[in-house]
């Protein structure tokens, strides 16, 4: 159980002595379950009686003087000035004895005094503007302090402490103040007791981190003349200093990031390190890490550009700037950079990126393929051990596989020639024979061997007796553990699918082993595997058919797999490839391929064919039950039925031709499709020879219908003329009839509504057994006929609600008629509709908006017919509508003509009175006119209850 205090508050347990001096011991408690933590402060146990008596007595001062301070904050500017807050004390009665404590807040941060030791250590830095907020914070607390009658007495930085995220400052250890008299002090106990140990203290912080820095704020050497005004002036000087170099501080850190977004050129570079030299100088740490992923950034932009010069420069720079901070990756980039042959290669880029960030594997990578181009001068081989000693992984910096048994073949020659012992050296003669035909054949595989054999059987060299008789230590063998290891993750990885991971795993491989160069084609295979399966997942080429792409990828063999094996996923794509290639039916392959979940969307599409049998068609022979399924699937194509049952069974009896045949029905249907997309065809030669003669009078068909619609299309309406020379198919005579329908009824109906000739339209004229053909042309003429009585007997709230019906009942009908020629049995005639849906629509829209307007009639005639209404806003709103509703009603329902309108001479008055001045005036024109217009019953009401409504000022004209 650990040991606890009970204070006048609450329980406290003691856990850690943190302090032992001759002002007592200092411990770090904490009340139970840990809710507050504080210091502790007690006399030292086991001392005397008397020093037990002082400890006691400062101890209880310094609580007294927390208890009086109360834990005093005080903000000037950002930094904030704090004292301990007094958590608990001993219970009465402890006073002068061991068993007083007092219990204060643990401040947080370091003190100044360890920040100064760490400094005379060479450890860290101490900036000018941490030495200036700590004068400010002390010029400014002990005033403070002073005027609750406090003294310090005991100024030293050991009892400062600087808490950086807060920018507080925490003043502790009040053991030794005094108290005195803030209206009259004593000459003895006065402030300038604390402000000569200030000044001494200030001295002492000064000259340990920036002495040149008591020049520019006037910091006294002495404290012989020192006054009130001074002290204050004192204030003055550091308190603008602080605030002038925290200015400096924030221009320079703006300045800094806005320079490392944008470090284009050596230049800029240049003034990015300047911008963080000068911010090191006022205490601010340099982001080191940021600078050098710009350096990187900049150096690899500057090697694309070929300006090797330049990114020679920026990387001695990187290097003297940072030399301890600066990863290995910037001297060996250094060092290639003076190699010409290298940094002139295309790749030496994507090499120089890969050690910039420190990616090894890439980077041996890639050198290594540049080492084993035919053309390559140079011998890379040191450059890939040194990249390969930057510790890529565990047991990296050991050496390789190849260089241990080139170590033990040397060792060998060394010591067999001094051998006398015949049988150890015929033994150790045969160990060197071994090792040196395992190093002739170690950078690549014989065809028999699989990948790991070698590694196998240098293990087992290197695990022989003889290497350690040569001197070789077993500790060694660890590396080759390790390259089986990473092997067997390949093998797992190659039979998983995974291949991705694979060569990661290999090229992590080669990083541990340069040597053995045939990892390389051994990625360069499993490259071709993944591009392979690409292609196939692709699919066809757009002039390609699936058997072409499947022949092409048949052919190509797998060389990986005589290292690797040929795992079961690959099996399935191969399989995949040889079904494709032997498939004769597009609708088969496309069935097996959705149930076995093939990855192959492609097999899906509608342009993706297989190979025409050319071969075939002419020399097959026809059984009599495939004459008669190709009989019947003709006859079902002449007479309209449909034809997928007929197809089944040519599927069933002649699948090489099923893709033909298939595609004939596909062509009959996307003849009335809207997309206009021609449609695809065999050659008639692919067709069985006894069926190429109705195969063409097919084609035959599907281009007459083409030719026809393209001249619907261009608006050339003529009857259809190859009828006869085409025999009688169902398709050819639904086209004679749907455009005999189209012209002689539909056609001249939708011309007469357009041209606004609703008023003649007669049944007789566009006879039809179409009952929504009849219903359209009555509503339609009734409407008309009710607005022709306008002009001559004026509109009313009736006749207004009238019209709307009917005008609302005739766009009802005028869709329904539409929607119903849009499902006409016909389907050439649905086809026509479909060519003109913008025409339907125009028509539709216009009876809406007749529609519309009407309703705005007729709720306009109803506020102009209330008088209670006349003089409101709504009631001028509503007359201008009614004027505008009428006109736009005529236009939309009236051909255009120059004849005189009476809707458009009511307008016309209406706007005379808008513009008339006069009241006198604007009564006689009421008076003339006429007694059927819409709006002579508001004018009048107007007119008779206000005499004055006409004489408004302009802005409230209406």
């Amino acid at each position: 159980m650990p040991k606890t205090v009970q204070g006048r508050q609450k329980q406290w347990q003691l856990l850690e002595v943190i302090g032992r001096g001759d002002a007592g011991e200092v411990l770090t408690v904490q009340t139970d379950l840990a809710q507050q933590h504080g210091v502790l402060k007690r006399p030292v146990q086991n001392v005397s009686g008397g020093t037990i008596v002082r400890q006691a007595t400062q101890i209880e001062n310094e609580g007294q003087i927390l208890k009086q301070l109360d834990g005093m904050d005080y903000k000037r500017g950002s930094i904030r000035m704090h004292t301990p807050l007094l958590l608990d004390e001993s219970i009465p009665g402890t006073s002068a004895t061991g068993n007083l404590f007092m219990i204060s807040e643990q401040v947080p941060g370091v003190s100044i005094e360890s920040l100064l030791k760490s400094l005379q250590r060479g450890e860290g830095t101490f900036s000018p503007i941490l030495v200036l907020k700590v004068l400010v914070g002390l010029v400014n607390l002990l005033p403070k302090v002073h005027e609750k009658g406090i003294l310090w007495n005991d100024v030293k930085m050991e009892h400062i402490f600087w808490h950086e995220p807060a920018d507080q400052l925490s003043f502790i250890d009040w053991g030794n103040g005094l108290r005195f008299d803030p209206l009259n002090p004593d000459e003895q106990i006065n402030p300038m007791l604390d402000y000569r140990q200030l000044i001494e203290e200030g001295n002492r912080l000064i000259e340990q981190t920036s002495p040149n820095l008591a020049a520019e704020i006037g910091w006294p050497r002495t404290t012989a003349s020192l006054s009130a005004e001074e002290i204050i002036q004192l204030r003055f000087r550091v308190e603008f200093m602080e605030n002038y170099l925290g200015m400096r501080v924030t221009e320079f850190k703006l300045a800094f990031r806005k320079a490392l977004q944008d470090v284009g050129d050596l230049d800029a570079f240049k003034a990015v390190l300047e911008l963080s030299k000068a911010l090191i100088k006022l205490g601010v740490p340099a982001e080191t890490e940021k600078i050098l992923e710009a350096t990187s950034e900049l150096t690899i932009e500057l090697i694309k550009k070929s300006n090797l010069t330049a990114a020679k420069a920026v990387a001695q720079l990187a290097l003297e700037a940072y030399p301890d901070d600066a990863p290995q990756a910037w001297r060996l980039l250094n060092y290639t950079l003076d190699i010409p042959d290298l940094t002139s290669h295309e790749e030496y880029p994507s090499m120089a990126a890969a050690m910039l960030r420190q990616d090894w594997q890439a980077s041996i990578w890639i050198a290594q393929t540049i080492h084993s181009e035919a053309g390559f001068p140079l011998n890379l081989t040191k450059l890939i051990m040194a990249m390969r000693n930057f510790g890529l992984m565990p047991n990296s910096n050991s050496p390789s596989i190849a260089e241990m048994i080139e170590w033990l073949i040397t060792r060998a020659n060394q010591l067999i020639p001094a051998q006398t012992d015949p049988q150890l050296r015929l033994r150790l003669q045969t160990y060197q024979n071994s090792l040196t035909k395992l190093n002739t054949t170690w950078p690549q595989l014989s065809p028999r061997q699989q990948l790991g054999d070698q590694f196998l059987k240098a293990r087992e060299l290197l695990s022989d007796p003889a290497s350690g008789y040569l001197g070789f230590p077993r500790q060694q063998l660890s590396p080759v553990n390790n390259l089986l290891s990473l092997t067997r993750d390949i093998y797992r990885n190659w039979e998983s699918g995974d291949i991705d991971t694979c060569q990661n795993a290999i090229h992590q491989l080669f990083a541990l082993e340069p040597g053995a160069l045939y990892l390389h084609d051994l990625a360069s295979r499993i490259n071709q595997v993944d591009d392979w399966i690409g292609r196939l997942i692709k699919g066809p080429e757009p002039d390609q058919t699936a058997t072409e792409l499947a022949a092409q990828l048949a052919a190509e063999p797998f060389e990986i797999t005589r290292t690797l094996g040929q795992p079961a996923w690959l099996t399935a794509y191969r399989q995949m490839a040889a079904q494709i290639l032997a498939a004769k039916d597009i609708t088969t392959l496309r069935e097996t391929a959705e149930s076995m979940s093939w990855p192959l969307p492609w097999l899906q599409f509608h342009t993706t064919q297989l190979n025409l049998p050319l071969l075939d068609a002419n020399t097959a022979s026809l059984t009599q039950d495939q004459t008669e399924a190709l009989s019947q699937f003709h006859l079902a194509l002449r007479a309209g039925f449909p034809a997928i049952d007929r197809l089944e069974t040519i599927r069933r009896l002649l699948p090489e031709f099923h893709q033909g045949y298939k595609l004939v029905l596909e062509a009959r249907e996307a003849l009335w499709s809207a997309i206009q997309k021609p449609p695809s065809r065999w050659p008639i030669n692919a067709f069985p020879l006894k069926d190429q003669e109705n195969i063409q009078q097919l084609y035959a068909v599907i281009d007459a219908i083409t030719s026809w619609q393209d001249r619907i299309r261009a608006g050339q309406h003529s009857l259809f003329e190859q009828k006869t020379t085409l025999g009688e198919w169902k398709v050819l005579m639904d086209i004679d009839q749907s455009e005999k329908v189209w012209s002689d009824q539909i056609r001249p109906l939708l011309t007469e509504i357009h041209q606004k000739h609703w008023l003649t339209l007669e049944l007789s004229k566009f006879s039809s057994e179409d009952q929504n053909h009849q219903k359209l042309i009555s509503l339609l003429s009734e409407a008309s006929r009710y607005w022709s009585k306008v002009p001559d007997q004026g509109i009313f709230s009736e006749s207004a609600q009238e019209m709307t019906y009917i005008i609302e009942t005739a766009q009802t009908q005028f869709f329904t008629y539409w929607q119903s020629l849009k499902s006409h049995q016909l389907k050439p005639l649905r086809w026509i509709i479909e060519n003109y849906q913008s025409f339907f629509s125009q028509i539709n829209q216009v009876l809406l908006r007749i529609g519309r307007h009407l309703h705005e009639v007729s709720r306009a005639i109803d506020v102009l017919n209330a008088p209670e209404m006349a003089h409101t806003r709504l009631a001028q709103n509503s007359a201008g509508g009614l004027m505008f509703s009428l006109v736009q009603i005529e236009n939309l329902l009236q051909p255009p003509s120059r004849k005189h309108s009476v809707i458009r001479d009511w307008q016309k008055q209406y706007f005379d009175l808008l513009a008339e001045t006069s009241h006198d005036r604007l009564l006689r024109q009421i008076e003339t006119i006429e007694a059927i217009h819409p709006l002579l019953p508001w004018l009048a009401e107007l007119a008779q209850r206000d005499t004055d409504y006409f004489q408004l000022c302009e802005s409230q004209k209406w």
